[in-house]
């Protein structure tokens, strides 16, 4: 009897001590009664319904958004969109980058302080980037040019030693438009001619080297004096070739090979003829310049009158990037090829600097660049590490919904 006496003691102590603790005592809980949720936001339509990834801006209609931009987040499958403007009612976004694999993207709006997303709505985001050649890691592609039937040029360098110009035709049929040439050449630049050949310059020699399917390559001249540095070439609409590079001036041939030269002292890595104007660009100390010089009715340049450059890249945008080359679209905006991680910097009619779809194009320098006969720019990318992925050297199509400048070659 004193045993159970002595179990039951304690049981009955722990029971009160229990019961007294459940008292008057309040749950604790996360929930707050308090707090009232905004309402789950609703996605009625986006416009336009297509686009290209990272790029196009969308308009999102339905109800229930933020007023407050930064509280709305919208979701391209799992990648973010960034939200340029917000009212309740209406969202402008610029979309999300996607993979190929997932061009038709799911967009869903979450409004901080809802509880839940919206519904979702599918649009269909094309890559803006494209890669149209097959190559291997060793073979390097520099200078691109297309003639006025669409075939694409460009010049190859094979395991460093065997070069030659490779033709594309508008269906995808690859050819070697001139036979192979050994001792490393690369060209720097490559454009049509009035007569329907190929022009390039190579390796900074002062030759100008003439091209013709199946035909060896040949000198059509060669700039005085022997010290001229040669990289870049354009026609005019006289039919007249420039030349630039690292020399004391400016070059100019017409048709029958008749050399003016126009006092310029600088390191001229690239330049472009458009309509009756020639752009230079220019690498001084640890700046790139661009330069606008009129071409009067005489077809000349007047280097000196112009003191000042149409833009400094070093101001504009930042010290050491450099222009390798540039084109041009109709509306009268510049895309530099640069060393810059940006890799492609566009330049406005007014002088404004801006990178190229930002966190769209690899981060890897833009070397030679050239637009088709319509809405696409490409351009030489050169090879490096991305995200711990080796990438090689190769040609990229960039959609840009707006046509090239003329070249004026391509007759």
């Amino acid at each position: 009897m004193n045993r159970i006496k002595a179990v039951l003691l304690p049981v009955s102590l722990l029971m009160m001590i229990l019961m007294t603790g459940c008292g008057d005592d309040k749950t604790t809980t996360l929930w707050d009664p308090d707090v009232v949720a905004k309402p789950d936001p609703t996605i009625t339509a986006v416009t336009p319904d297509s686009g290209l990834s990272g790029i196009t801006e969308l308009t999102i209609t339905g109800t229930n958004f933020s007023a407050v931009k930064e509280e709305n987040i919208v979701y391209f499958n799992t990648a973010k969109g960034e939200v340029l403007d917000a009212t309740p009612t209406t969202l402008r976004v610029k979309a999300g980058v996607v993979t190929p694999e997932g061009e038709n993207a799911l967009v869903k709006v979450r409004v901080i302080g809802a509880f839940a997303f919206s519904n979702t709505v599918t649009v269909k985001l094309k890559q803006a980037v494209e890669y149209p050649v097959t190559l291997q890691g060793f073979e390097q592609p520099s200078a691109i040019e297309f003639d006025k039937d669409g075939n694409m040029y460009f010049s190859m360098l094979t395991s460093d030693v065997t070069n030659n110009i490779v033709k594309i035709t508008p269906a995808g049929v690859k050819t070697m438009f001139t036979p192979n040439v050994g001792g490393g050449f690369k060209f720097t630049s490559l454009k049509m001619g009035p007569d329907g050949a190929l022009y390039g310059v190579r390796n900074s020699a002062r030759a100008i080297f003439r091209m013709t399917e199946g035909a060896a390559i040949t000198t059509w001249t060669a700039v005085t004096p022997n010290t001229v540095k040669l990289v870049d070439i354009d026609f005019d609409n006289a039919g007249n070739l420039w030349a630039c590079g690292d020399n004391q001036s400016l070059f100019r041939l017409d048709p029958s090979k008749v050399l003016k030269s126009y006092p310029f002292v600088a390191n001229a890595t690239a330049l472009r003829v458009v309509g009756n104007d020639l752009y230079v660009a220019v690498k001084k100390d640890s700046s790139a310049m661009l330069y606008k010089f009129p071409i009067n009715g005489s077809g000349d340049i007047d280097p000196a009158a112009v003191t000042t450059p149409f833009v400094n890249i070093g101001t504009a945008y930042g010290y050491k990037v450099y222009v390798n080359q540039f084109t041009v679209d109709a509306l009268g905006n510049i895309y530099l090829a640069t060393n810059d991680a940006a890799a492609i910097l566009k330049v406005t009619p007014s002088g404004n600097v801006a990178p190229l779809y930002p966190g769209v194009l690899l981060p890897l320098e833009a070397m030679f660049i050239t637009w088709d006969n319509s809405t696409n720019l490409y351009y030489s990318r050169s090879n490096g590490t991305v995200s711990g992925k080796t990438v090689d050297q190769t040609i990229a199509k960039v959609l840009m919904g707006v046509q090239g400048a003329n070249y004026n070659g391509r007759r």
